[in-house]
């Protein structure tokens, strides 16, 4: 979706492509983008409102994997402009991450989930770590990959985050929060919209916790498997101030629903006058 057009003044937009699908699923993505929209305008709806509905839309919180999207519009901004092209590979950007034989991974492996590269270790989500780049840096380089790139569809939930993230840093000079802030954010009056959140504002973000049932063993070896970490453990390190104010591209947006309701409610299709 080219968000970043919203920018240009355009007041909707098409949904004829997806930068996490194949063409085939094209119309498929749309779908969802379009459903995704229509729910976010009634939220933005509820919100103008007021009340206490229109409180808690103004409350920010963790809202982690759901709001990809945003992960998505640095990379896509640069592809739009020239700087960077989705079948690039990635050691282009990060020589040092082709070691283990990780030399054909591309842009659009990273976006599509089938770079091969999905298991996140654990040290990835620890809270210190994630403000080492070059650690962090080091511990991706190091990924052995589980399948060939491009020959199977798992969900990288946190690796290819991290890695599209340090793509957006070289080619830019900025990280991809500020990219974001910059490009997106700002421009489009958003509020309080990013990865992770500065130090000021951390009392405002809601705390995360472990609800309902207990998780089933066999999901919890999903999760762990994607994330590096049990259900717990994960929300206990979503609280920590440290994991809060850190950029993990792929996890913790920090936003208030009315701003991420606000832009999904901008890339609504809708009939324009220069249509008719």
């Amino acid at each position: 979706l080219e968000i970043w057009k919203l920018v240009a003044g355009k007041k909707s937009l098409p949904l004829s492509h997806s930068s996490d699908a194949s063409s085939a699923n094209a119309g498929a993505a749309a779908a969802g983008a379009t459903a995704l929209g229509a729910a976010a305008s009634g939220v933005a709806a509820a919100v103008a409102g007021g009340g206490a509905f229109a409180a808690a839309a103004r409350h920010p919180r963790n809202l982690g994997a759901p709001v990809r999207q945003f992960l998505r519009a640095e990379p896509l901004l640069l592809v739009e402009r020239g700087v960077l092209a989705l079948d690039t590979p990635v050691v282009e950007w990060i020589p040092e991450f082709g070691r283990h034989g990780k030399h054909g991974i591309t842009v659009r492996h990273l976006l599509c989930h089938q770079a091969g590269i999905a298991t996140t270790p654990g040290t990835s989500l620890n809270s210190t770590i994630l403000h080492d780049r070059a650690a962090l840096l080091e511990t991706l380089c190091d990924l052995v990959p589980t399948a060939a790139p491009g020959d199977e569809i798992a969900y990288h939930a946190i690796t290819g985050g991290f890695l599209l993230g340090e793509i957006v840093h070289r080619a830019t000079g900025r990280d991809i929060n500020v990219v974001l802030q910059e490009e997106i954010v700002r421009p489009l009056g958003l509020g309080m919209l990013g990865f992770g959140a500065p130090e000021a504002d951390l009392a405002k973000v809601a705390a995360d916790a472990v609800t309902g049932p207990r998780t089933p063993g066999f999901i919890q070896r999903l999760i762990t498997h994607a994330l590096g970490a049990d259900v717990e453990t994960v929300v206990a390190i979503a609280n920590d101030p440290l994991y809060r104010t850190a950029i993990v591209p792929s996890a913790n947006v920090i936003a208030t629903p009315d701003a991420v309701c606000q832009l999904f409610d901008l890339l609504l299709p809708r009939k324009r006058a220069d249509d008719a």
